[in-house]
């Protein structure tokens, strides 16, 4: 009798008590549970699922010697990660060289451009001095948690510019 009492007097939101004695409904235990566990699930792939980006460029072929060469403008992703022995040039995987990569830069809207220079083997159609190809590079492995770090970075720094 004196414990009722006890709980009457005092203010409901403040007693844990009251509150831990408290029975949840079922529903509301599983929906927690399917928003804990999904909430989990999607976290754990966005940290562990990786995938290889590419990046389309277009270069220039020279021909100097019988040799050929492809001058290629890249930005700061192809500087990070130089180790690219092989170009995919109009849908074919071509084996390329890297001859030198320009200690000049350009630079466009805050990102840096290098010239870089390539010395592969072209089919002969391609063959032809002075012509634009499409080469696509692979970028690496990128997780989906650095993309959407990657997009944010980029979304923050374009409203700074604006204002």
């Amino acid at each position: 009798m004196k414990i009722q009492q006890k709980y009457d007097t005092i203010d409901a939101f403040s007693n844990s008590a009251i509150i831990f004695k408290r029975k949840a409904s079922p529903k509301i235990i599983s929906w927690i549970s399917v928003l804990l566990i999904g909430s989990i699930l999607l976290i754990l792939t966005m940290i562990l699922y990786q995938y290889d980006v590419y990046s389309i460029y277009y270069a220039k072929v020279v021909n100097n010697d019988e040799v050929n060469h492809l001058e290629i403008v890249v930005d700061d992703r192809f500087i990070q990660n130089e180790n690219r022995n092989y170009l995919e040039i109009n849908g074919n995987i071509t084996k390329c060289h890297l001859l030198s990569v320009s200690g000049n830069y350009y630079l466009l809207d805050g990102v840096k451009y290098w010239n870089v220079i390539y010395e592969c083997n072209l089919p002969s159609e391609l063959n032809i001095n002075n012509n634009v190809i499409e080469v696509k590079m692979d970028m690496g492995k990128q997780t989906l948690l650095e993309v959407l770090k990657n997009k944010i970075r980029k979304v923050v720094h374009d409203a700074r510019i604006r204002n």
